[in-house]
């Protein structure tokens, strides 16, 4: 039979005069991946898909994690080491540049909402050409005007017209609002960015807090591992029912039938203590993940606390191992109090993983009813907003419990009030550390996603047409090293990013426990930021029923 190669597929050939034509279907691949044609299975863009990305890989894997994940460390640690030293010209110039995309944003919405149009701006050059020539000297220089046209993506839209004026003028009214804020808070943000000076050289004596996240990676992969190895034994174990199917798989075995084929199949059936068991599965798994992320957090946040509450910042005062030392005393001193936050986050979890579910089961019910598909749209919206906010005050609470050793419920009280008396210093370090870190995040990506591009195109012969590593397509490796990169940016600036709340928070406590003696714990270089501030004393620390290198050693009651 005559074939051509389609995609890396020999298929057949239709004949003119055939009346029909045997299927040809790739062994090993899924029937989704194929659409029906003249009675031949033809590749379609879900197989290109596929095959772009299985070949991508097999081929460029080295290539992949040496510019999506070596790269990204090396790219990540030179972020941080930049912000050790010009992080006030980055914040600076990215707060800026916020502000500037707002407004930049604002402007392209009115020209789509026709409240800024070619004819206005046309008359506004005219007029400036106008008057450049009549300043010209004795009439000697001529200045005309040039016309002015918007492309086709920039002009106003007939249709929502309206909608692009409206969040225009919201636009407009951020931008303004940001603009206002960056003006009136600088000394809020030369604070910030002194705390995030201040975090560079916290993790420059503590190195091995970079590497920590790797062993919360490797436990969360174990979980979710054995997760789905044990939930598979538990969903299969029921009563196995079996039911005969005859004469329809005959039919799709050939063209002619002569004998009826009689075929068994079975059907797992869970009983109802399965299915609870699966439930309770579900919930260790969110509980026992989110505990993992608990202990992360608190490790951190342990190891900088004591870096800030030491005062000449020596091992002597840290201790010889501080990030072993605030490891330990999680499960020492701190488990229950860890426990009992990564279990309310886990309930609200499984709320909402139940409510997914409910939303599921009733999408035909939700077609003939809007109020019931509204209600459940507005219940979702009020749990995810709730499992926010609990997820930045246990984190806030983690700090305490690895700085005093209370309780989560007294660190979490105590972090609401903390917070909440310097919400102004707090919204300024929170708001800087989004946009630094995002724009440090993207950074990284692109940084990733070019190299790889880079090296490909350098590369060329081996990876070009005919190369022995010949690809359809670079985009599959470049998208492979930009989530990698993503990743693992995201993963180490995550550490940062708990730094710099840890500091934050040991900040504002060290300015409370010692505004009256005026003696704080505080570097140099904050104090010089903070008005009638000594740069000499023996303020008091965060706990002060121990010294300032055994304040994480006290048992959470």
């Amino acid at each position: 039979m005559p074939s051509e190669q389609v995609f890396y597929r020999c298929l057949p050939l239709t004949q003119a005069n055939s009346t029909s034509v045997v299927k040809c279907v790739v062994p090993g691949d899924e029937p989704e991946y194929y659409d029906e044609v003249n009675g031949v299975s033809v590749p379609n863009g879900k197989c290109e898909i596929k095959r772009v990305i299985t070949t991508s890989e097999s081929d460029t894997w080295p290539v992949i994690i040496l510019c999506g994940g070596v790269l990204a460390l090396v790219l990540g640690f030179a972020f941080v080491i930049l912000l050790r030293f010009c992080a006030g010209c980055i914040v600076w110039i990215t707060l800026w540049s916020f502000v500037l995309l707002l407004l930049l944003f604002a402007l392209m919405l009115s020209a789509k909402g026709g409240i800024i149009g070619t004819s206005e701006l046309n008359a506004l050059t005219a007029e400036i050409a106008a008057a450049a020539t009549s300043a010209g000297v004795n009439g000697t220089i001529s200045v005309n005007a040039t016309e002015i046209e918007f492309p086709e993506t920039l002009r106003a839209s007939e249709g929502k017209q309206k909608a692009y004026a409206v969040a225009a003028y919201v636009t407009f009214a951020l931008a303004g609002v940001a603009f206002l804020l960056v003006c009136f808070f600088q000394k809020k943000i030369r604070i910030a960015v002194g705390i995030i000076k201040e975090t560079s050289r916290a993790l420059q004596r503590l190195p091995l807090l970079v590497l920590f996240p790797v062993w919360p990676f490797l436990m969360l992969l174990v979980l979710f591992a054995y997760a789905t190895i044990v939930g598979a034994y538990i969903y299969s174990s029921g009563e196995i029912q079996l039911a005969s199917l005859a004469g329809e798989l005959a039919q799709e075995a050939g063209q002619n039938v002569t004998s009826t084929v009689t075929t068994t199949l079975s059907k797992v059936n869970p009983d109802q203590t399965m299915k609870l068991l699966v439930v309770y599965h579900f919930f260790g798994l969110l509980w026992t993940a989110q505990l993992i992320n608990a202990i992360s957090m608190c490790t951190i946040a342990g190891a900088v606390s004591r870096y800030y509450w030491s005062r000449n910042k020596t091992s002597d005062e840290m201790g010889p191992f501080p990030v072993f030392t605030s490891f330990k005393n999680c499960f020492r001193y701190h488990f229950g109090s860890l426990a009992f936050g990564a279990f309310i986050i886990a309930v609200v979890q499984f709320v909402r993983a139940a409510l997914l579910y409910l939303d599921h089961q009733t999408r035909d019910l939700q077609k003939n009813n809007l109020a019931v598909k509204v209600m459940i749209k507005i219940v979702q919206c009020c749990l995810w907003c709730l499992e926010k906010c609990l997820r930045f005050l246990s984190k806030n609470a983690y700090i305490l419990i690895a700085m005093k050793g209370h309780s989560f419920c007294a660190s979490a009280r105590d972090a609401f009030k903390l917070l909440l008396s310097n919400i102004a210093q707090v919204g300024a370090v929170s708001t800087v550390t989004f946009l630094l870190l995002g724009a440090g995040k993207v950074a990284v990506a692109l940084g990733c996603a070019i190299a790889t591009f880079a090296y490909l195109e350098k590369n060329s012969d081996e990876y070009g047409v005919g190369g022995p590593h010949e690809l359809s397509s670079p985009m599959a490796p470049i998208l492979l090293a930009l989530l990698l990169g993503w990743f693992v940016g995201s993963t180490l600036l995550g550490v940062y990013e708990m730094a710099i709340d840890t500091i934050l928070l040991c900040f504002c406590e060290d300015k409370e426990l010692n505004k009256s003696s005026g003696e704080y714990f505080m570097s140099d270089s904050l104090k010089k930021l903070v008005a009638n501030v000594p740069h000499t004393g023996t303020g008091k620390v965060a706990s002060t029923d121990a010294p300032p290198t055994q304040y994480a050693e006290q048992e959470s009651p």
